[in-house]
């Protein structure tokens, strides 16, 4: 089962461990759109951290799938994690597992965190590609925690450089 924010359809899924420490969204029983206000009412009631997280998941999609002229910091405001969007924020649970996070075709899931990966028990088979490991044979990658020290702008190049092939594929 998967929980989180932005539409449950996403082509481009990041997996956290922990969902914004606010009483709606500790039970979550599905993924659910994110608004505008609501992204803004994470951000004011829980700080930088998950300022941090949103601004490095824009940085991620809108080069994906942003209009040309479009800066991350619009598409963060008016297309991150919604209904329509192309991405979903799913947090970790008790019963989540590796096999519920492969993606079909065309889909990236991106597990954000070492300790993530860990509590997923992802071993075995992992690719290393520079700052990030694939799980073979799959589009699941594990990448450092979404936030300015781990993730920096470089590394979220080279991710993009990584995944976008397979997000804009016609397969």
């Amino acid at each position: 089962m998967l929980l989180g924010l932005g539409n449950p359809s996403a082509r481009l899924r990041f997996v956290i461990e922990n969902p914004p420490p606010m009483s709606q969204y500790q039970h979550l029983s599905t993924v659910l759109p994110l608004s505008t206000q609501q992204r803004a009412a994470i951000e004011q009631a829980c700080g930088n951290h998950w300022k941090k997280i949103f601004a490095c998941l824009a940085k991620i999609s809108q080069p994906i799938f942003g209009e040309i002229n479009e800066t991350w910091q619009d598409y963060r405001q008016e297309r991150l994690l919604r209904s329509r969007g192309n991405e979903a924020l799913l947090f970790h649970h008790n019963e989540l597992s590796l096999s519920d996070l492969l993606p079909e075709s065309n889909r990236v899931t991106l597990v954000m965190g070492k300790r993530l990966s860990q509590l997923l028990a992802i071993e075995g088979n992992l690719c290393e590609k520079g700052d990030f490991f694939e799980v073979a044979d799959t589009s699941v990658v594990i990448t450092p925690y979404p936030d300015y020290r781990q993730l920096s702008n470089a590394k979220i190049d080279r991710l993009i450089t990584l995944i976008k092939p397979r997000l804009t594929s016609k397969n």
